[in-house]
């Protein structure tokens, strides 16, 4: 966020509560010559009372309480305006900060959308450039045309997540369809292990019954998890993922022993665009989209997704999906 920038939202923020402060203590100038107007007026017609008038103690009693009612009238009307007033601060405030912090998650989705755009398009660039320019063993072309191959794989991983991100933050129609999840998983993490060869994905799959759910989110949501628990796996390069069939729910669990989400941001990580502040995350590739995709499709099949501490250290991502979902 540029200093112009930010100093132009400082300076609004603060006008805004000078605006605010002027009418307090306009309102509390007013409020002291209405209370004193009311009090000399119950002076002034007391004082023309005729005490030996036999209505006297009616009349004065009257007076008194038209006068007490005009004094809670200031008085009530007074503390409406301040809590009006205190409000409205509130809720300035809170949309300043609800900006702010939206300004910055896009500005750092932009620099890190950017990054994840140009490296794999650098990366298949190169490879071609390489093929084109010096002849090569056979090996040498077959290790190049690879790389090729994953870096446009991992750039269609990202325009995916990108079309998914537009399109659940629209509306997303759920397409069911009979599906094995356990033989789904089996699939995802082939995939990954022959990709990874570093890591150790263990799989604990329970007897579950074949369930109507939509594929392709599915499958967004297990690679999501396991990008997720790959990216911040720092040391310990293992990754648990388990099923169960517990009261007509699937069970869901993606483990992993990285560097874990500190509580108070755990509430924050399915945002659009939020990332975990640490220098960690900050130093690890990601748009923040995975999570925010996530939830939004287990929302579709209304299912719930909690985010749970691991022991030692790490993070468990654990879903629920309901099988009468229709």
């Amino acid at each position: 966020m540029s200093k112009k920038y930010h100093f132009l939202n400082i300076s609004r923020r603060w006008l805004s509560y000078a605006v605010m402060v002027y009418m307090a203590l306009a309102l509390g100038w007013w409020t002291i010559l209405l209370y004193q107007k009311v009090s000399d007026s119950y002076e002034i017609k007391s004082s023309i009372l005729d005490a030996s008038d036999p209505s006297y103690a009616i009349a004065y009693d009257q007076l008194a309480q038209e006068h007490q009612r005009e004094l809670f009238m200031i008085i009530g009307e007074g503390i409406v305006f301040v809590i009006i007033l205190g409000l409205g601060l509130y809720l300035i405030n809170r949309a300043y900060r609800k900006e702010i912090a939206i300004a910055y998650q896009k500005r750092n989705f932009l620099l890190s959308i950017t990054h994840e755009l140009k490296s794999p398009l650098a990366g298949v660039k190169l490879a071609f450039e390489t093929l084109k320019k010096h002849k090569l063993e056979k090996n040498q072309e077959i290790e190049l045309i690879d790389a090729a191959i994953d870096e446009n794989s991992r750039l269609n991983k990202l325009v995916n997540n990108l079309l998914l991100a537009a399109k659940v933050e629209n509306e997303y129609f759920v397409e069911k369809e009979l599906i094995h999840l356990n033989a789904v998983i089996e699939e995802i993490i082939e995939t990954y292990q022959f990709k990874y060869p570093e890591f150790k994905f263990e799989f604990s799959p329970s007897e579950l019954p074949a369930i109507l759910f939509d594929r392709e989110g599915v499958y967004s949501i297990i690679h999501n998890l396991i990008d997720n628990s790959i990216k911040y796996s720092l040391d310990k390069k293992e990754i648990q993922i388990s099923t169960q069939f517990h009261n007509h729910n699937i069970e869901l669990q993606v483990a992993d022993q990285g560097i874990g989400i500190p509580e108070h941001e755990q509430k924050h990580v399915f945002e659009q665009f939020y990332r975990v502040g640490s220098e960690d995350t900050r130093s690890a590739s990601g748009t923040g989209l995975g999570l925010y995709i996530v939830q939004k499709i287990v929302k579709a099949h209304r299912g719930i997704i909690q985010i749970l501490n691991n022991k030692p250290k790490g993070s468990i991502f654990k879903i629920k999906l309901p099988i009468a979902n229709e």
